[in-house]
């Protein structure tokens, strides 16, 4: 029972760290997106350009996604924890 708790938690705290990490590589990779762009047009790669510019906005918007679950969950993660309208069964 204790060592099922004990992996339990472990198996959580290791799923919390996986996640941060992806939210982490997705803003990252949102901030980074534009510098790429402007990056390749510099360098004189002006058709890398325009097709990283092309898929930019689905990216973006699948990045935002995952950024904004991440935090969605987590503020209801952090409600019902904190919610006093529970019963202790």
């Amino acid at each position: 029972m204790l060592e099922d708790r004990r992996r339990n938690m472990e198996d959580m705290d290791k799923k919390r760290d996986v996640q941060r990490r992806l939210v982490v590589a997705c803003t990252v990779g949102m901030l980074a997106y534009p510098v790429a762009i402007i990056f390749a047009s510099y360098v004189g790669l002006s058709q890398a350009a325009e097709l990283i510019t092309d898929i930019a906005s689905v990216y973006v918007i699948g990045s935002s996604g995952v950024v904004a679950a991440y935090f969605g969950f987590n503020a209801m993660e952090a409600k019902n924890a904190t919610s006093t309208d529970r019963t202790n069964s």
